[in-house]
Order: C-alpha cells, then sequence, then structure tokens
C-alpha cells in the first residue's frame, strides 16, 4: 500500500514508515519482546506521506594525493558528504575498483604495483542509503614502480 502511493519509495523509507506507524507495545519505543510494536496499516500510510525522499546526491572528493608522482603502496584520503549521511566510498584506479570505506575518515591504501607505470586516474563515488551518488572529480597521478637502483651488480669469478 506504501509503494502504491509512495512509488519512489525504497526499502529502508518503506520500513521507516512502518516502524513510525506501528502501535507501540509493552514498553516504550522498540523492546525486545515487542519489536516496534504492531502492524498499524492507516498509521503506516500516514507516516509515509510525512517522510521526505532523499535525492540529493552527495558529494565526494579526494583529498590526497592531488596529483604528482606516486610509487608503491600510498594512502589515498577522500572527502564525502551527504544531507542525510554518507553510506560508503569506493575508490577506483582507472575505472578498476581498489576498495570500499564506510566510515570517516574515508581512507585507502593503494598498492601501485597493480598498474602500469604512467599515467593513472583516480576517483571517488560516495552513496547515501536512499542510492544516490556522486563522483569526485578525478585526479592524475603518474605511476613510477621503476627501481631507482642504477648500480649493477658486481661478480667475480673465484676459480
Amino acid at each position: 500500500m506504501i509503494k502504491t502511493i509512495r512509488p519512489g519509495f525504497t526499502a529502508a523509507q518503506v520500513e521507516t514508515a512502518l516502524f513510525s506507524g506501528a502501535d507501540d507495545l509493552g514498553a516504550a519505543g522498540k523492546d525486545s519482546t515487542y519489536g516496534f510494536g504492531r502492524l498499524n496499516a492507516a498509521a503506516a500510510i500516514a507516516a509515509a506521506g510525512s517522510v521526505t525522499q532523499d535525492t540529493t546526491a552527495p558529494t565526494a572528493s579526494i583529498a590526497s594525493p592531488t596529483g604528482g608522482t606516486v610509487s608503491g603502496s600510498i594512502t589515498v584520503g577522500v572527502y564525502a558528504s551527504d544531507n542525510v549521511g554518507v553510506a560508503r566510498v569506493e575508490l577506483k584506479a582507472n575505472g578498476r575498483l581498489v576498495g570500499s570505506d564506510t566510515s570517516t575518515p574515508f581512507s585507502f591504501v593503494w598498492d601501485t604495483a597493480q598498474v602500469t607505470s604512467g599515467p593513472a586516474t583516480l576517483s571517488a563515488v560516495a552513496y547515501d542509503a536512499a542510492g544516490n551518488s556522486g563522483l569526485s572529480i578525478p585526479v592524475a597521478v603518474t605511476v613510477s614502480n621503476v627501481s631507482s637502483d642504477t648500480v649493477p651488480p658486481a661478480a667475480a669469478i673465484g676459480s
């Protein structure tokens, strides 16, 4: 019934309306015996009318690195914000998923040895609980995984 009057509702929003409209039984609020209480369809539908749908996408930006040359394992920091809350942030290098983080500060360890030396692009995607997503401005870096050892090894024949 809720989806009939609010077809754009996510599962989480339907759940919120059901819990908000429940007849509280037992101890006040959610309890271990009755949970949120007894389902009250009329009250849940009324609650669905007052629940606002989150359509605002979160924002994401890569805090570090901001460019330059990188090598080895580096830490990538991401800032993310949303009008309701950020559920998770994903880091991508050259479009491939590096990792996902669900708590602030959003931080990732990127092993640059997993990509070919040369130009690389980092981007972050922030998601909120309503499923909205926001993509960061890409950050261009140069991966340099070439060893800096330029001294040739020494060898000698002993006999």
